[in-house]
């Protein structure tokens, strides 16, 4: 509890950041702040929390490396945890190499000891990959997504906002950018349509895809 990671330059390794705040959805570590952190040339992670309350996740300038990659690469990973805030991110892998990059990624994020929503926003994510890959995955979360500017270059099915949803947890998607050059690529991939209008909004996004929307 009571950790703060601020302004350091990270470089290297299996992750830039690995934080195991707690022991399960009911014991998670608390008044976490990670902010102003320049992370580079992780292998798979660039952060990876797990049961972590976090008041914020931001301002961190987040890139991959250029060589002896993973086929995956997550820049922002969250699972398991609770977030205030989640803003004004950097995130950028321009190694085709990645086949799966994820820019942030979060499951089960605020689902548990909290009624309040995660809010993602003002992250600037630029990816390039010939596979598949997702500027923010969310899966089972409740969450708002707002004010984000997301870029996924390359040939592959890009979802460039990724959702699997959860009866009872909302998303709010709105005022974001959602960008892909994939003649395969969609601006939203929605998982699960069984709670389209009851659990999902989305309204004043701008899109510059193949196909705004897949629902499966």
């Amino acid at each position: 509890n009571n950790i703060r990671i601020l302004d350091n330059t990270i470089d290297g390794g299996y992750y830039n950041i690995y934080f195991y705040g707690g022991t399960s959805t009911n014991d998670y570590g608390t008044n976490v702040i990670v902010k102003g952190n320049i992370l580079s040339n992780a292998y798979y992670y660039g952060a990876y929390f797990y049961y972590t309350d976090l008041i914020s996740l931001s301002d961190n300038t987040v890139s991959t490396r250029s060589s002896n990659v993973s086929t995956y690469y997550y820049g922002l990973y969250c699972y398991y945890c609770n977030v205030e805030s989640l803003n004004g991110n950097k995130i950028r892998n321009f190694n085709a190499s990645i086949n799966y990059p994820y820019g942030i990624y979060v499951s089960y994020l605020n689902y548990y000891n909290t009624n309040k929503p995660a809010l993602i926003s003002n992250n600037d994510i630029i990816l390039k990959t010939a596979a598949t890959s997702a500027g923010i995955y969310v899966n089972i979360s409740r969450v708002n997504i707002m004010h984000n500017s997301i870029l996924v270059d390359g040939s592959g099915q890009n979802r460039i906002i990724y959702l699997n949803l959860s009866e009872a947890y909302a998303v709010n998607i709105k005022n974001n950018n959602l960008i892909s050059t994939s003649t395969n690529g969609c601006g939203l991939y929605i998982a699960n349509t069984s709670y389209l209008g009851s659990y999902l909004f989305m309204d004043y996004n701008n899109y510059y895809t193949a196909y705004i929307g897949y629902a499966n």
